[in-house]
């Protein structure tokens, strides 16, 4: 096999594309990824599900109620995750 380098013009999606491609598929065969694996969750949605503001999931997450992933510039939530948070804070309360 002979390591080439060929270079073509090429627009920032399409890169950006083909390299999200590449990062799945190799994630994909290093089972990284897996079909059972819980899903992550935007904040924002996360929020909206709450009822809350997204600064309110920060301060939470920042709390230690639940952890966070970052993603790039983007924070994803497990849901199963902040619900047992959330349990966990009523039952502090009381």
């Amino acid at each position: 096999m002979s390591n080439k380098i060929i270079m073509t013009t090429v627009d920032l999606d399409e890169l950006t594309h083909s390299l999200a491609l590449e990062v799945i598929k190799t994630l994909k065969e290093q089972e990284v990824l897996s079909s059972k694996e819980e899903a992550l969750v935007k904040m924002d949605v996360i929020a909206k599900e709450l009822r809350v503001t997204p600064q309110t999931i920060i301060a939470w997450r920042k709390q230690g109620y639940f952890p966070g992933y970052q993603i790039g510039s983007k924070m994803y939530y497990k849901l199963s995750e902040v619900q047992a948070g959330m349990k966990k804070s009523k039952e502090r309360r009381f």
